[in-house]
C-alpha cells in the first residue's frame, strides 16, 4: 500500500468512526426545508455539520474555503472552513449570506424589515440604480432602499413603498407636490406644467388661493397673471413693426393680443380700439399684474407690477420694460 492510499484510507476510517459515534452527521440527500431555501439544495455529498456549523468536503478530503460555487449557488467559507451566514464585508464590499442556507444573496433581499439590492456578484448596491426602467435609491451608507421623502445631493425625491422613484403630481396629506417628469426632483418656486404656471414653496407644497410675488394663485394652484407676464417677458428686445402680430416683431396691440393668446388662449381683439372694450374697467389703485393700460386710444401696455409695464412702444424701438408715466384707462382681462 502506497503512502497516498494509506492517507486516504486513514481519513475514511477516522471519518467513519466519527460518524458512528455521532460527532458528525451528513446532511440527507432529501431537501430539508429547515436548512435550505425553496430553490437551493444541499446534498449529502460534501456537506458535513459539526457542532452546529456547516463544512463542505471535497472528494480529496480537503475543505472548502473562501467563495465557492456549489450546485449553482455561491457560499462563503471562513479561514477555519465554516460556512458563513449573515452580513460580511470583504475588500470593502458588503455581501449577505442567507441566515438559513448560507446562500449568497442576489437581487432584492429583505433583511430585518429593510430592503437591499445585490448585484449578480453579490455586492450590496449603494446610491442610484435603474431596474426595468425604474429608478431606486439605496442609502450611500447602509444600502437600505429608500421610501418616502429622501434628500440626495441637496435635492428632494419621493419614493413609493416599493422603492420606485415618483414622478409627476403627488398628493400627500391633502397637499400637492410636483416631482419632475424627467429627473424626479421635487419642484420649488414657479413651475410651468402643461402650459400652466404654479408656485411651490420651499417644502415643495403647491400654493393655492393666495398671492405670491404679487401674482394671484387660484384654488387649482394656477396663476394666470404669472402666465401672462412670463410670456410677455419672453419677447423682450424684439423690434416694433407697425401691423406686426408676432412672434418675431410686434406693434403695441399686436404684442398684447399675441401674449394673451399664447399665455391663456384668450382673444382680446387685434387693435387697441378693440382691446379698450375687453375685460372690465379698473382704477389705478386696483391695478394687478396682467392688466392692460392704455395711454391713449392708440397705445396699449401690460402692467407687470411694482409700477412697471411691458410694451412694444414705437418704430425703431423694441419690446421693453419701463415705469408707468401716465395712462388713460385700465382693463382687467383676468378675473
Amino acid at each position: 500500500m502506497n503512502s497516498k492510499t494509506f492517507k486516504k484510507n486513514s481519513k475514511l476510517i477516522i471519518f467513519s468512526f466519527a460518524l458512528a459515534i455521532g460527532i458528525v452527521s451528513f446532511i440527507p440527500t432529501v431537501k430539508t426545508q429547515a436548512a435550505i431555501d425553496s430553490t437551493a439544495s444541499i446534498n449529502s455529498l460534501g456537506w458535513v455539520q459539526l457542532d452546529g456549523k456547516w463544512y463542505y468536503y471535497y472528494e480529496d478530503g480537503s475543505l472548502a474555503k473562501g467563495w465557492k460555487n456549489i450546485d449553482g449557488y455561491w457560499y462563503y467559507f471562513t479561514d477555519d472552513c465554516v460556512m458563513y451566514k449573515g452580513w460580511i464585508q470583504l475588500n470593502g464590499y458588503w455581501y449577505y449570506l442567507s441566515e438559513t442556507t448560507g446562500v449568497m444573496a442576489k437581487g432584492w433581499k429583505e433583511v430585518d424589515n429593510y430592503w437591499y439590492y445585490f448585484k449578480d456578484d453579490g455586492v450590496m448596491q449603494k446610491g442610484w440604480i435603474q431596474l426595468s426602467g425604474y429608478w431606486y435609491y439605496l442609502d450611500e451608507t447602509t444600502g437600505v432602499m429608500s421610501k418616502g421623502w429622501k434628500e440626495v445631493d441637496n435635492y428632494w425625491y419621493y419614493f413609493k413603498d416599493d422603492g420606485v422613484m415618483y414622478k409627476g403630481w403627488l398628493k400627500l396629506d391633502n397637499k400637492w407636490y410636483y416631482l419632475s417628469e424627467t429627473t424626479g426632483v421635487m419642484q420649488k418656486g414657479w413651475k410651468e406644467i402643461s402650459g400652466y404656471w404654479y408656485y411651490f414653496d420651499n417644502s415643495g407644497r403647491m400654493a393655492s388661493n393666495t398671492s405670491v410675488d404679487g401674482y394671484y394663485v387660484d384654488s387649482n394652484g394656477v396663476s394666470k397673471q404669472y402666465s401672462v407676464i412670463y410670456e410677455a417677458k419672453k419677447h423682450l428686445g424684439k423690434p416694433y413693426v407697425w401691423g406686426a402680430t408676432g412672434p418675431n416683431s410686434f406693434d403695441c396691440s399686436g404684442f398684447t393680443s399675441y401674449v394673451y393668446r399664447q399665455a391663456l388662449g384668450i382673444e382680446i381683439g387685434r387693435t387697441t380700439k378693440n382691446q379698450i372694450y375687453s375685460g372690465r374697467e379698473v382704477s389705478r389703485s386696483e391695478l394687478q399684474p396682467g392688466d392692460l393700460l392704455f395711454t391713449s386710444e392708440d397705445h396699449v401696455q401690460i402692467y407687470i407690477g411694482n409700477g412697471m409695464v411691458i410694451h412694444s412702444p414705437k418704430p425703431g424701438d423694441v419690446v421693453k420694460i419701463v415705469p408707468i408715466y401716465d395712462f388713460w384707462r385700465a382693463r382687467r382681462i383676468i378675473n
